[in-house]
């Protein structure tokens, strides 16, 4: 009996760090960040919003909308896109759909259409 209690305890171990843990809506709720060639990208996950903003040089756009998981997959819907400068506010609607993976404090994105991959740091 001691044996097999053992065995169960080292499988749910296994399957929860051996395989990195799951991929769900609560480990994503927070920040990231991935800077490259002067553009820097914050994802801002809560419950169920998502925030993007993207700063090249002095210039910040805001990307407003919602998710929803599917399996490995995000699915975002962007809504609104509001510029800094001059808080001027497009409505959008169109949908995104990333692949995503968690490990650690890194959080990878693959656009499913055009393939770009993207690792983000968790900031908050």
């Amino acid at each position: 009996m001691k044996k097999s209690k053992i065995i169960a305890c080292f499988l749910c171990l296994f399957i929860f760090v051996g395989c990195g843990g799951s991929n769900n809506n609560g480990s994503l709720i927070g920040e990231w960040t991935v800077t490259e060639n002067d553009v820097m990208v914050t994802f801002e996950f809560k419950e169920d919003v998502i925030i993007e903003r993207m700063r090249i040089n002095d210039v910040v756009i805001q990307f407003e909308g919602t998710y929803r998981i599917e399996g490995d997959k995000i699915i975002y819907t962007m809504t609104d896109m509001i510029t800094e400068e001059n808080r001027t506010k497009i409505s959008l609607n169109f949908e995104i759909e990333l692949s995503y993976s968690i490990k650690g404090n890194k959080l990878t994105l693959i656009d499913l259409i055009d393939g770009i991959k993207a690792t983000y740091t968790r900031t908050k």
